[in-house]
């Protein structure tokens, strides 16, 4: 009897051990669902492009490239845009990409060449 118990307060013991080691705190996780995926700056370039391109007006316009630092949370937008509202839309549309991120704006502005501004 006293083996058993021996052998349950073993096998007890190791559970407790592997799930610390598992989930990074006490408790048991029989999932994986709960951890946080870590997110590489590939990942982080495509989702900001993505945002970019869901905006057909801004995909005309844009000479952009996409440069990100996930440890950061620092996403570098550099190139050129017809104007300045295109400028502005394409920084919130990254920022919306993922919480809490921050835009480094290094984005010229160079109107369209050929195309009469003057008003009429």
């Amino acid at each position: 009897m006293k083996q058993l118990w021996l052998t349950i307060l073993l096998i007890v013991s190791t559970l407790v051990i592997v799930a610390c080691n598992d989930s990074g705190g006490i408790g048991l996780s029989l999932s994986k669902t709960h951890r946080q995926v870590k997110l590489s700056n590939s990942d982080l370039e495509h989702a900001v492009l993505a945002k970019l391109r869901s905006d057909a007006q801004l995909v005309e316009e844009t000479r952009l490239s996409v440069r990100a630092d996930v440890n950061k949370n620092l996403v570098t937008l550099s190139g050129t845009m017809a104007s300045d509202a295109a400028r502005t839309k394409a920084v919130g549309l990254a920022k919306s990409a993922r919480a809490g991120l921050t835009v480094d704006n290094q984005i010229d502005v160079r109107p369209v060449v050929g195309v009469d501004q003057r008003s009429v």
